[in-house]
């Protein structure tokens, strides 16, 4: 079930005006599962908070009228034992629209080595057409020479898995065509992994 909390932040400056921002936040659990980022993989518990403000202001004499500011939401994984989330995403919703407007996961400093740049190497090699795309049509997948079986994942921008296949022996060209992709729309993540690394592109469904 969800809780709820309330909070009134104010400002005044004393012969000018006044500030006041209330605000509603709401936190509700909405799914668990296995988590993976590069720092590891966790059976995590996901949290949606919802922040609601509303700002009004007094500047002299003149009250202006109380403004409900755009809903934001924040999605944060949690794990057993670790006292931070794994993964917050934060959105602001705009005419309806959820908006990504940002992503921080729990990491730690690695060294960049030549040993490790096959990730590189994929995601230099690995295009990605038609994009931005219609509904109804059909997604090609150009792969580097000798990347071997791949996985391809796609998901939407709070993380939720959309379509998910293994191509076991694919040619330079990968197709994801219409009937396969129905009718997905709005901003998605493509995720290729192969032997090479992984690589992710941004795909636009109209």
């Amino acid at each position: 079930a969800a809780d709820a909390s309330y909070s009134v932040l104010e400002v005044t400056v004393a012969g000018t005006g006044a500030l006041r921002r209330r605000r509603q936040r709401s936190n509700l659990p909405d799914g668990w599962g296995t988590l993976t980022t590069p720092f590891g993989t966790y059976q995590t518990l996901r949290i949606v908070t919802t922040i609601i403000d509303v700002d009004s202001a007094v500047i002299g004499t003149t009250t202006i009228p109380a403004t409900t500011l755009p809903t934001q939401r924040e999605y944060k994984w949690l794990a057993k034992g670790v006292h931070v989330p794994l993964l917050t995403i934060t959105t602001t919703e705009v005419a309806g629209v959820q908006q990504v407007t940002g992503v921080e996961y729990r990491d730690i400093y690695r060294k960049i080595t030549p040993l490790a740049a096959h990730s590189a190497l994929l995601d230099a090699g690995l295009s990605l057409y038609p994009n931005p795309s219609a509904v109804g049509t059909a997604l090609r997948l150009a792969v580097p020479a000798g990347s071997g079986p791949l996985a391809v994942t796609i998901t939407d921008v709070v993380g939720k898995t959309l379509f998910s296949r293994r191509y076991a022996s694919p040619g330079p060209e990968v197709v994801l065509d219409a009937a396969t992709l129905g009718d997905l729309r709005g901003v998605l993540l493509l995720t290729v992994q192969t032997s090479q690394g992984t690589a992710t592109r941004r795909v636009v469904r109209q």
